[in-house]
């Protein structure tokens, strides 16, 4: 449909151009011109900060199974659980932003190089893990007594969210750079 569009505006240098990232050879990373492959990189890099940073977040608020269901429950005592409005403010804004950054991370994995089931299995691992992260501290609200056992599920979900979201950036960091013939001639024609 846009192709058609821009035929018939008088643009077929301009529809050239555009539709040549939506044709088959162009679908690899490594077959980016070398500014999108800069702006790539700076994205996946930035991101992989976030996850240091999200990684060093539990390591400085001691945040381990000892003290996740402490973290969870206010002090500890089923009692003093926290409230729906802490609930609310931890989990709202994370569930705008990191299922988005998941999709761009998959996204940009998908057009690299590797198996599909190994794909598969990223795509399935970051997103069980954004779902245990962030659904399991809801079981706490309706279900304190479960504080023992839920907190072991969040740090497997929030590990599980890390590692994923590590592997997804560096495999694409490492094939956006890597040479293939088809990187060579697409440089060769720019």
């Amino acid at each position: 449909m846009l192709q058609y569009g821009l035929l018939h505006c008088g643009c077929p240098g301009l529809t050239d151009e555009l539709m040549k990232y939506y044709t088959a050879s162009a679908q690899r990373l490594n077959g980016l011109p070398f500014a999108l492959r800069m702006i790539l990189s700076l994205y996946l890099l930035v991101t992989l900060l976030g996850f240091a940073i999200a990684t060093l977040k539990y390591a400085v608020r001691g945040f381990f199974i000892s003290e996740g269901g402490k973290h969870y429950l206010g002090d500890g005592e089923i009692e003093m659980a926290k409230g729906l409005d802490f609930y609310v403010d931890t989990v709202h804004p994370h569930l705008f932003t990191v299922p988005l950054v998941l999709l761009v991370l998959c996204h940009l994995y998908q057009l690299c190089r590797g198996p599909q089931w190994l794909k598969n299995s990223l795509y399935l691992t970051a997103f069980g893990g954004l779902g245990l992260t962030f659904f399991l501290p809801w079981l706490l609200l309706w279900q304190p007594t479960w504080g023992s056992w839920v907190p072991w599920l969040i740090l497997f979900g929030g590990l599980s969210l890390i590692v994923s979201g590590i592997l997804l950036c560096v495999l694409s960091l490492v094939d956006l750079w890597s040479r293939s013939s088809s990187a060579e001639k697409h440089e060769a024609a720019d």
